[in-house]
Parts: structure tokens; sequence; C-alpha cells
């Protein structure tokens, strides 16, 4: 799948609100970003993709991690889309993982 309509699909899809569900054809889609977009990033590089743990989302994100950097959203730097609140836009965001930081003080 292509990443334009792979985004496409997820914004149009997952819901608003409580309209919103981690068990929807959004969320598993996803779930499944590595297998659907995966082949779109270099060798090695992981994508992942979460709809929410638990409680759905308020942005749904699909996030690239170069294992050179970072393995996870908790600490390094990384690519990620994230689904705007009104499921209106997708906003491609540098971010940084500050969880393991904070835990550790």
């Amino acid at each position: 799948m292509e990443l334009g309509y792979y985004l496409h699909q997820v914004g149009t899809t997952f819901g608003v609100g409580s309209d919103a569900s981690t068990s929807s054809d959004a969320a598993r889609l996803l779930r499944a970003a590595p297998a659907e977009i995966g082949h779109l990033v270099p060798a090695g590089y992981l994508v992942e993709g979460s709809p929410g743990r638990g409680n759905a989302a308020v942005c749904p994100w699909v996030s690239f991690f170069d294992p050179d950097e970072t393995t996870t959203a908790t600490r390094g730097m990384y690519l990620v889309y994230l689904l705007a609140e009104d499921r209106k836009t997708f906003v491609l965001s540098l971010n940084q993982g500050v969880t393991e930081i904070t835990k550790s003080s």
C-alpha cells in the first residue's frame, strides 16, 4: 500500500470522540503499519502504528524508527505522523521520546 492511501484510509475511518475505538478497522490498520507500509522505509528501519492502548488515542500515530537511534517512542529521536483530533489532517513531526528520561529521574 502507498503511504498517501494508507494515511487517507486511517484518517477517514478512525472515529472521533466516543466513536473512536481500538478495535475498529482503522485501529487494526494502524497496528498493521509494518506490513502495510514497511516496504516504503529503508531496510532495517522499523514502522509502528498505534490507535492507543486501552482507550483510543486522541491523536493516533504512525512512527518510523532508525534502530541506530531508537526502537521505541519512549526515547531517542524518530519521525511520526500524528492524526489530528478532528481527523482532518496528519502532521509529520520529528519527535523526541522522553518517557525513559522522566522515569529515571
